[in-house]
């Protein structure tokens, strides 16, 4: 008898520690994967008017924030690069077409690791990479040249740097990411096991997670900092994922059918969407998304020639 009691306790033992770790278990798969039911945790704090710019509707634009809050806003129809205040107000502005110094042809990007030190421009046309200063000086540039072995590199689309200034350009042609160092010698290619449908916009997180956008906008592509495929979030049919950003906290894509700016977890599960104020509710069609300080996420109406801030809030 005190062997069959010692025997039941222990069964009643382990049934208890499984029914405790299936609930835990339970807790922690709902909390990454439910909806969060809250409407936003960022509210629209600030909005920059545009006006004088008048930014072309069908033009291709992109937007960054600095370590001070300042904001540059690319125009690849103007070849130019604007940087202005987190007031609005114009600093400096460079470009113009052409092929040498502060000149540009159709510049599709911009990415930087160090806060805005150091500002990379994807320069598409004339097929090469140019590392700006913060105050927009021109430092140096490397060319895009086919990479050792003769492979044709195809349209250059999107581009992204991580933690060690190694550069990363999308190549949708040949259905992949290609990595440089940052004097411009090709390293590898990092494709998406059959997963890819022509990469565009990418970005990096702060750990070097790397977060392709498929160009024909059904699908975001996740990778780790050592180039493996991690997962896939895909849009529904009611979407189109159009510009992407990334923070420490969050993952964000403008949905250009719903003019909605749609916020995931880092590891791409859907949480919540951010209140575009009421002029841009049903029109915003084309906006580009930029992570700023503290929490803030910077969003660029080119339909309405504003940008707007918005700010964490707490549930």
């Amino acid at each position: 008898m005190p062997c069959f009691n010692f025997i039941a306790y222990l069964i009643l033992q382990r049934l208890i520690l499984f029914i405790i770790l299936f609930f835990a278990g339970t807790q922690i798969a709902y909390g990454d994967n439910a909806v969060d039911s809250v409407i936003t945790h960022l509210k629209p704090s600030t909005v920059i008017r545009l006006d004088s710019l008048k930014l072309d509707k069908s033009g291709q634009y992109d937007l960054f924030c600095d370590f001070s809050g300042n904001l540059f806003i690319l125009d690849s129809d103007q070849n130019s690069i604007m940087k202005i205040s987190g007031d609005g107000e114009v600093m400096n502005i460079i470009g113009g077409f052409g092929f040498g110094v502060r000149q540009f042809n159709s510049p599709r990007a911009m990415a930087s690791t160090d806060g805005g030190l150091n500002i990379y421009i994807l320069d598409a046309e004339n097929r090469r990479v140019v590392r700006l200063t913060n105050s927009l000086k021109w430092i140096n540039q490397f060319e895009v040249d086919n990479e050792p072995g003769g492979k044709v590199i195809g349209e250059l689309t999107g581009i992204a740097v991580n933690s060690q200034k190694e550069i990363f350009i999308s190549d949708p042609r040949n259905l992949r990411i290609i990595k440089f160092t940052q004097q411009g010698r090709f390293l590898e290619e990092i494709e998406g096991r059959s997963e890819f449908i022509e990469p565009g916009e990418i970005v990096i997180d702060k750990d070097d997670y790397l977060y392709v956008a498929g160009m024909v906008g059904i699908g975001i592509y996740l990778f780790d900092n050592l180039g493996n495929y991690v997962r896939k979030y895909s849009a529904d049919d009611t979407e189109s994922i159009g510009s992407i950003a990334v923070d420490e906290s969050y993952f964000y894509y403008h949905d250009l059918n719903s003019s909605r700016i749609r916020v995931l977890s880092k590891k791409l599960l859907p949480l919540f969407e951010l209140n575009i104020p009421a002029e841009s509710e049903k029109k915003m069609s084309r906006a580009q998304i930029a992570s700023g300080l503290k929490g803030r996420v910077w969003i660029l109406d080119i339909n309405h020639n504003r940008i707007y801030g918005y700010d964490p809030v707490k549930k």
